[in-house]
């Protein structure tokens, strides 16, 4: 026997299968806010969270848009529409972003900064030798640049790749315009 379930209903016996995904990311964000994990593992789990969101929205967000771009309607087993999934996954990533948010700035910055560790978020008000330093930090051991394209050959982001290493590495690009398109929706 198989029901019809009304446009805003979901079916409970099924998971969604990107909003999982979200609580798994959710369960590393956790672990950061754990409190008994050392602090450089802590902040280990928030760079693992927000990679881990940065590859979601660049995978199964931008799917999901050019899905609702495209007009599709079809509903997934647990009932949501790409629409709906996408209003589901923009609430629950925003209440993530604000959980990291306020853990970065009101435990974890504090901590560093008390074990002597701080964050530069601004290369104002740096000594020039501390500038001199970062130069040659970023040409001898960091990274190369490069820039990747669409077929319409508008950028898309920046691939960071460790030539140092001799590895390929792997290239890390962050779409914050389609978090934002998301956001907007």
């Amino acid at each position: 026997m198989q029901t019809s379930l009304a446009p805003d209903e979901f079916d409970s016996r099924f998971l969604n299968r990107e909003l999982s995904w979200l609580e798994f990311n959710a369960r590393v964000l956790a672990l950061a806010e754990d409190a008994d994990l050392p602090l450089l593992e802590r902040v280990k789990f928030v760079a693992i969270f927000a990679d881990n969101l940065d590859e979601f929205f660049q995978i199964r967000v931008a799917g999901l848009q050019e899905q609702v771009e495209a007009g599709v309607t079809k509903r997934t087993p647990d009932g949501r529409t790409p629409s709906e999934t996408l209003a589901a996954i923009r609430d629950r990533a925003q209440e993530l972003e604000i959980r990291v948010a306020d853990l970065f700035a009101t435990e974890l910055i504090p901590a560093l900064e008390k074990e002597r560790i701080s964050v530069v978020r601004s290369l104002e008000g740096l000594e020039p030798s501390d500038l001199t330093f970062l130069d040659q930090e970023f040409a001898e051991r960091m990274f190369n640049l490069a820039e990747v394209k669409r077929d319409d050959h508008s950028a898309i982001g920046t691939g960071i790749v460790d030539t140092k290493a001799g590895a390929t590495g792997r290239g890390r690009f962050m779409l914050n315009q389609q978090r934002e398109r998301i956001w907007q929706n």
